[in-house]
């Protein structure tokens, strides 16, 4: 299930001065056939882009299979949030970890369209994290940060052949990026178990931290993560208004006749 936020056209002329206090999720389980080209630009650079299919996530249910060997795949979330000082964002996704090269990652782009660039899980001017059996990176395509940590609890590559969930809670300062790395154990129906690490890093990139908007992204890259599925965003940052076609003709009708109203006065 995808949950939407939608403004009454009575609202029109005020959505941008809208501002949401409470946190929302929106979340994809890809069950629905057409997930993932109606919730992400799905990048298909790759010689075999992300897939939905109807049995390969949690439970057996729907969701994406890697191809694997495939240098990169990636797929970004098509809301946007509004970008301001105090903003957090929790982005997480289910990953099976099936072979022992490579990485399933996630963050925050600039813009809702775009290719990876390293062969860890990063967009062009994002910040997430990528994590591969030993360890993760916090990756930031601007070169800020690119630091990584392993996970002592395991003194090795994370057991394959298993799920785990991965999230990334990230806090905007106004200037820079908190983000808070975590990976749990998972069964392969999606009931989380133990923690098996968590980091921290500050990721101050310029060009991310000077826009006004962002985008979750979920991925993976090399030989590893064969299946992805329930994407979650949960964020206290204004959604970017994204209306209908109807929508807007109903916008514009209606400063129409205010226009029309003030001339004949």
């Amino acid at each position: 299930m995808n949950l939407k936020i939608a403004l009454p056209i009575g609202l029109c002329a005020f959505a941008g001065a809208i501002s949401l206090q409470a946190q929302t999720t929106y979340s994809v389980d890809f069950n629905t056939p057409g997930d993932l080209d109606t919730y992400f630009n799905n990048w298909t650079g790759g010689s075999v882009p992300l897939v939905q299919d109807t049995s390969s996530g949690l439970g057996g249910s729907g969701g994406l299979t890697v191809d694997l060997g495939n240098d990169q795949g990636l797929a970004i979330y098509k809301q946007g949030f509004s970008l301001a000082a105090g903003n957090t964002f929790t982005i997480s996704a289910f990953y099976n970890d099936q072979h022992d090269s490579g990485y399933g990652g996630l963050g925050l782009s600039a813009t809702p369209l775009g290719a990876q660039v390293a062969y860890d899980v990063a967009p062009a001017n994002s910040v997430g994290v990528s994590a591969h059996a030993g360890g993760m990176i916090f990756d930031d395509t601007v070169g800020t940060d690119n630091s990584g940590a392993q996970y002592p609890s395991y003194g090795g590559d994370i057991p394959a052949n298993q799920w785990y969930k991965i999230v990334d809670q990230i806090t905007f300062t106004g200037s820079q990026f908190n983000s808070i790395f975590s990976i749990y154990n998972s069964d392969a129906n999606g009931n989380v178990g133990s923690l098996v690490h968590t980091e921290s890093a500050s990721q101050a990139n310029s060009v991310l931290a000077g826009g006004t908007e962002v985008y979750a992204y979920i991925g993976a890259a090399g030989d590893r993560m064969s299946e992805i599925d329930g994407f979650s965003a949960t964020t206290d940052a204004v959604p970017v208004p994204t209306p209908e076609p109807g929508t807007i003709a109903l916008c514009a009708l209606g400063g129409a006749g205010l226009l029309g109203l003030r001339r004949r006065k």
